[in-house]
């Protein structure tokens, strides 16, 4: 009889186990599937820029960081490039506590080559405040991004508009090159 309960022991301790590991592998079903959802859920709830309603966005003098982007950038002549036929250019007003120091900064998407070739023009208030290439702007940032003007608030908003394009003698590829522009 002694090896009859020895049998039953062992069978039970085994049947434990099974239950234990069933048990175990529901659970871990279970959060993974949670944590499936979450990580859905969260990427679904981030603020995404919706570049065709992009043209007007206000930014006040803090560390925002709201971005506005510019995209698959064109080749053309430096006329066609300051002109309103650009279709890479964007519509920004800036707004703050007067005499509040700001930067208006760009930073490259998958591109960080070819400066020389990418130029930029920038108007305040439809007056021309900055023309250039990127490769001849000074101030880099650690972070990587060109500051391509700085400027302190006034009494009223200022609006800016900011064109860019690739040089007519780039030889590369021109699809995705791309920046995100941010103001601080």
């Amino acid at each position: 009889m002694a090896k009859k309960e020895t049998k039953n022991k062992k069978k039970t301790t085994l049947e434990v186990k099974i239950y234990k590991t069933a048990a175990i592998s529901i659970v871990l079903l279970i959060s993974a599937i949670f944590l499936s959802y979450f990580v859905i859920t969260a990427s679904s709830l981030k603020p995404e820029i919706n570049e065709e309603t992009a043209n007007y966005i206000s930014f006040n003098n803090s560390n925002t960081t709201d971005m506005m982007k510019i995209s698959n950038l064109q080749k053309l002549s430096n006329k066609k490039g300051m002109s309103k036929v650009n279709e890479n250019s964007i519509d920004f007003k800036i707004t703050g506590k007067k005499d509040s120091k700001y930067s208006i900064i760009l930073y490259p998407i998958n591109n960080k080559n070819d400066l020389e070739k990418i130029k930029f023009y920038l108007t305040k208030d439809g007056k021309k405040v900055a023309y250039n290439t990127l490769a001849e702007i000074t101030e880099i940032k650690e972070d990587g991004g060109i500051v391509i003007y700085q400027g302190i608030i006034g009494k009223d908003d200022l609006n800016y508009n900011l064109r860019m394009w690739l040089s007519k003698d780039y030889h590369k590829n021109a699809n995705n090159i791309s920046f995100e522009i941010k103001v601080k």
